[in-house]
């Protein structure tokens, strides 16, 4: 499996544009902590992953001080800038699953 950077910042151009569309200028989060699986058992599926608590306010205040400081990005970085990609996915594409059920 591969991808180029030229393909991930298409990717990520797209979802910029999409977001844009949506006029989501401004993106409120009503939940801050989420279930997060560490990245040693990330890839390791012979065992039970160990779950530990992520909160998107700490996602976005620590990307927030990547904008305001002159510093090297991490990979904690990254993983931060994907778990609120996944709640922006959410929020533009809510399962249905997710939807009150009629009664």
């Amino acid at each position: 499996m591969k991808i180029t950077s030229h393909e991930l910042k298409k990717l990520y151009e797209k979802i910029a544009e999409e977001i844009h569309h949506r006029k989501l200028d401004t993106i409120s989060f009503e939940n801050d902590y989420y279930w997060a699986v560490s990245l040693d058992d990330r890839e390791n599926l012979s065992k039970d992953p160990q779950l530990t608590v992520g909160s998107l306010r700490d996602d976005i205040e620590g990307l927030k001080d990547i904008l305001s400081e002159d510093r090297v990005l991490s990979v904690v970085d990254i993983n931060r800038f994907a778990n609120i990609l996944i709640v922006i996915g959410q929020k533009m594409f809510p399962s249905p699953l997710d939807q009150p059920l009629d009664t």
